[in-house]
């Protein structure tokens, strides 16, 4: 019982974790994106060209 009780857990952190990254990583564009003007940029970075913390919530977001 424990044991099942834990694993969903588990689950619901791994998601809720993923939803925090894309939340940083929507964060981060959008700053970026009103500070340049547009999203020009941004898409040619998407996804190699990020910043390491960016790319790495990014690649997290989207397993």
């Amino acid at each position: 019982m424990f044991e099942e009780r834990k694993a969903h857990m588990e689950a619901e952190i791994a998601h809720m974790n993923r939803a925090l990254n894309m939340l940083k990583f929507k964060c981060w564009y959008y700053e970026q994106a009103i500070k340049d003007g547009s999203e020009d940029r941004l898409k040619e970075l998407i996804p190699d060209h990020l910043p390491e913390e960016i790319r790495k919530a990014y690649e997290n977001a989207h397993c």
